[in-house]
């Protein structure tokens, strides 16, 4: 088992089984998650990784410095965070 696994499953309160293969089963978790928040990371990350440029750029300035996405880019995060808070949603039940 790398130590990062073991350090995620010890972050989750999770107990967990060593195998030969050492991979690990979680065998009860209790994680409490922010829907909205891990749809907004899930669509954001899909989006800067797939991102074609050919669009334009993904993030423009705005009036106060800041970085925000274009139009396009919106666009496509919005549908991509409509989409994983959707998953996300039907698996919590």
């Amino acid at each position: 088992m790398d130590g990062r696994n073991l350090r995620e499953a010890i972050r989750l309160g999770s107990e967990v089984r060593y195998q030969e293969s050492y991979h690990f089963k979680l065998i009860a978790m209790n994680v409490t998650i922010n829907i909205l928040e891990l749809a907004s990371e899930l669509a954001d990350k899909e989006l800067q990784a797939k991102w074609d440029f050919r669009d334009g750029q993904a993030f423009v300035d705005d009036e106060h410095g800041g970085l925000i996405y274009s139009e396009t880019a919106q666009d496509i995060f919005d549908r991509l965070y409509d989409e994983y808070y959707t998953i996300i949603d039907q698996l919590k039940r």
